[in-house]
């Protein structure tokens, strides 16, 4: 993906004078320079397994943000857990349209373990080529999900400030319908 995003930016000069796309740990990665901005996308933030690895990140944003500079960071949402089930059956999520010929039929299971904090799916995608069956692909996720208020303390003892919560990409409030969970927190001076 990190290349997919280099190559549409090669050729838009604006783009390129804003968008710097880096491959590294997010957990300790040091920038040479500050940057007014810093996204963590596609609820990254949760694939960090302990506390620590996510004390870290948000301490890595801190030392790479310009003075006032904010990050927006997408953590799992509490929709995540409605699925949760202790059967061995898959739940249908969507369909996703390849092209008009061939789709994928997207299923999934998750199980909680409250006490570590941890999430586990098994993702199951299924695929057909004019209405055929091909074949399937099972992949499995671990997750460690942390609260809004977990993520405030975190941040916080970084010295992070919480600035707003978003509820989805058009970034409209967070509320307990939300579908996202978006987190902009901005480096105080």
């Amino acid at each position: 993906m990190l290349n997919e995003l280099k190559n549409k930016i090669q050729y838009d000069a604006t783009l390129r004078k804003y968008i710097n796309p880096v491959l590294g740990n997010m957990c300790g990665y040091l920038s040479t320079k500050k940057f007014n901005a810093i996204l963590i996308s596609l609820t990254s933030f949760n694939y960090l397994l302990t506390e620590e690895e996510q004390e870290q990140c948000l301490s890595a944003i801190k030392n790479n943000l310009l003075d006032n500079g904010f990050a927006i960071v997408e953590l799992l949402s509490k929709k995540t857990f409605l699925e949760t089930n202790n059967s061995d059956d898959f739940t249908f999520i969507k369909k996703i349209r390849v092209n008009d010929n061939s789709y994928y039929d997207y299923y999934r299971k998750t199980t909680l373990d409250l006490e570590n904090r941890k999430i586990y799916q098994r993702r199951l995608f299924k695929y057909y080529v004019n209405g055929k069956y091909i074949l399937e692909e099972e992949l499995e996720w671990k997750n460690r999900f942390v609260t809004i208020e977990d993520f405030e303390t975190l941040a916080t003892k970084i010295g992070l400030e919480i600035e707003t919560v978003y509820g989805n990409c058009n970034l409209d409030a967070y509320n307990s319908d939300s579908e996202d969970v978006f987190i902009k927190v901005r480096r105080g001076k």
